[in-house]
């Protein structure tokens, strides 16, 4: 989480957050004790079978489903085989036009690769490419970087002279932090 912008930083604990109490919810007939004692570092006042909570009503989204159905397909291919790291692949993924326009809710589509999306981020992956094909079975291409990664997130790739991606330098710089 600290290699992100403030407001990621907000959103992403917003959600462990709510993933925390589902957690809980869902442990709490089983082993109470231990749900109350984790609760406890949460919350001293209050206990947690009198907290109310419910997952927000637009985190229940059928289409999204489909589109997250694809994306796993898609994990399971780029783990399978992998010396290396996901993070140091680039990569095609190629598919019918109706996957690669539910694809495209996560990642842009212009016929080049792109780094900055959420598929890159979910898969792991340097970068990718969204290919349509006339295959109705979904299939990718993975190709090895050779570049080293960023030495602050261990995520992007970067030149041999730098030691940091320009997201890390954009985001030391917003934060007004400079090495």
């Amino acid at each position: 989480m600290y290699i992100n912008p403030p407001q990621v930083t907000k959103d992403t604990a917003h959600v462990l957050f709510a993933q925390f109490c589902i957690l809980n919810k869902v442990l709490w007939p089983i082993i109470p004790h231990l749900v109350e004692e984790v609760w406890s570092y949460y919350s001293k006042t209050e206990s947690f079978y009198k907290h109310q909570f419910t997952v927000p009503s637009e985190w229940h989204n059928s289409e999204f489903d489909v589109t997250m159905d694809i994306v796993k397909e898609l994990f399971g291919m780029i783990m399978h085989n992998s010396v290396k790291n996901s993070v140091y692949y680039d990569t095609k993924i190629f598919g019918t036009a109706e996957q690669i326009q539910q694809l495209q809710k996560l990642h842009p589509s212009d016929d080049q690769a792109h780094n900055d999306s959420h598929l890159c981020e979910i898969l792991q992956v340097q970068s990718i490419q969204l290919v349509e094909s006339p295959s109705s079975k979904l299939y990718i291409e993975k190709t090895e970087i050779d570049k080293k990664l960023c030495d602050r997130c261990r995520r992007f790739a970067v030149a041999s002279d730098e030691t940091i991606c320009k997201r890390c330098d954009n985001i030391l710089k917003e934060m007004n932090f400079t090495p």
